[in-house]
């Protein structure tokens, strides 16, 4: 076995880089020296250097064993510590606070997740209403009202208080004006700032009005505590009862003018039929009058004689071309009356959009293109599962509504024609009427919805879903 002298000769013997400055050195001293002086100085110089290795170690090892006394002394302390926590008990206490504390965190977070739930339901404009006025008129009467019973609390300075009396310039009759003159200008803000906000209230910000004008009125008497003027908690109650009848009369009036508009629809095609009944009568009428006239001529006819004969002749032929158009505008009358009642029941669905069980039920007088143009407005086409011509289309629908009525999805607006039903309650509703009726013709009854395009996106999506889980499966399987 070679000696580390042996080794060190053996290294600088080899072909290593000259240009290294240790290298050359020890090389330089190789070959100049000769081989027994040679060795007595690497002998020295490693044994310096294993004397330097030593020192080094030893500072450690003392450096560690110094860390070790300390964390030692230091689980004492902890245990000591924990012992004497035992002994008296406060182990067993801490125990159970932290459990108790463990349980507020839990109990926290179902509030929290129930705070969460509530803010998301009035982020869809979620609001109950404080009053039940049939009428908006019922509204602005009593909206007067609580304007007038503000108009008297800012006269009777009940408005905004003062619970201590202000001396200025050992003055109290100044103290009173100055006082008056705050109190002024806090009502001031506040009623400006309250104003603002109900002007511009809505359906999609009747809570966050509510919350701003609470906001003003605690905002305000934080300033004023200096001044101990404050707003009074009935003052801010007649504001917000003002905000809710202003918000509430905004979407009666609206749902009186969606009222208005549907009355005048129905009064103009009431109106449209009995303007076609009326055509129908006249020409009916128009009919027997020619039917008389010819008849009368008829019975001349046959006790006339030469020129007299043929007078009637001739006035009965002119009269059997006045019946035959008076026919044509009795059934082009009747046509038209027809035309105004006839119409298409359509029953549709939409499961990519509305899920399961929603149908529509309406109408349309058109025979082509109604559902497709529905369509651009949702992600996936509806589905037709009944198209039913009927004679009386406006009856035929008033009948399956009124049967469904409180099945339907929005119970605010009866122009929202969605219902929650099942396909065989709608076909047993479509077999009863037409046996009342007689007037319904079905051209298409199909019981299971096609959804072509929102089955074939799911079967994909799914596929998508089956193929990322199995790539999962392998990796880990190879891993």
């Amino acid at each position: 076995m070679l000696s580390y002298f042996q080794w060190v000769v053996a290294l600088l013997r080899l072909n290593l880089d000259s240009r290294t400055p240790f290298l050359l050195g020890w090389r330089k001293l190789l070959n100049n020296t000769d081989q027994k002086k040679f060795r007595g100085i690497v002998e020295t110089k490693f044994m310096d250097l294993l004397t330097l290795l030593a020192v080094l170690a030893l500072i450690g090892a003392a450096i560690q064993l110094k860390i070790m006394q300390n964390e030692r002394d230091r689980l004492n302390r902890d245990l000591q510590q924990y012992k004497s926590l035992a002994d008296t008990g406060e182990l067993d206490k801490l125990i159970r606070t932290k459990e108790e504390i463990n349980k507020q965190v839990s109990n926290l977070q179902q509030q929290l997740s129930s705070l969460e739930e509530e803010a998301y339901i009035q982020s869809f404009g979620f609001y109950e209403p404080k009053y039940d006025f049939i009428n908006s008129e019922d509204y602005a009467v009593r909206l007067r009202q609580v304007k007038l019973e503000q108009k008297r609390m800012i006269k009777e300075r009940t408005a905004v208080e003062s619970k201590t009396k202000l001396v200025f310039n050992d003055s109290e009759k100044k103290g009173r004006k100055l006082t008056e003159n705050l109190q002024k200008l806090v009502l001031i803000a506040f009623n400006t700032e309250a104003d603002d906000v109900i002007l511009r209230v809505k359906h999609s910000n009747i809570q966050s009005s509510e919350e701003r004008i609470i906001a003003s009125f605690r905002r305000l008497n934080k300033l004023s505590e200096t001044t101990t003027c404050e707003i009074t908690q009935e003052y801010l109650n007649l504001k917000l009862s003002e905000l809710h009848l202003q918000y509430e009369m905004a979407c009666k009036k609206q749902r009186e003018k969606e009222q208005d508009q549907e009355r005048k629809r129905d009064d103009n095609e009431r109106k449209a039929l009995a303007k076609a009944e009326e055509e129908i009568k006249k020409a009916e009428q128009k009919e027997e009058v020619y039917r008389q006239e010819i008849e009368s001529i008829r019975q001349a006819i046959q006790q006339a004689e030469g020129d007299k004969l043929k007078q009637l002749e001739f006035e009965n032929n002119q009269l059997q071309r006045e019946l035959e158009k008076a026919k044509v505008e009795t059934e082009q009358a009747t046509l038209r009356y027809r035309a105004r009642k006839e119409g298409y029941i359509y029953v549709i669905s939409n499961i990519g959009s509305l899920g399961q069980g929603i149908y529509r039920i309406c109408k349309s007088i058109r025979d082509e293109d109604f559902i497709s143009e529905m369509n651009p407005a949702v992600p996936f086409p509806f589905d037709t599962h009944f198209k039913i011509r009927s004679e009386d289309a406006s009856d035929t629908l008033a009948r399956l509504h009124s049967r469904f009525q409180s099945r339907r999805v929005n119970l605010l607006n009866d122009r929202r024609e969605f219902f929650q039903i099942s396909i065989d309650e709608i076909a047993q509703a479509v077999d009863e009427i037409n046996r009342q009726t007689g007037m319904l013709n079905i051209l298409i009854s199909e019981r299971v919805a096609q959804a072509y395009e929102y089955r074939r996106t799911d079967a994909e999506r799914n596929k998508k879903t089956d193929s990322t889980t199995t790539d999962t499966y392998s990796y880990n399987a190879t891993a």
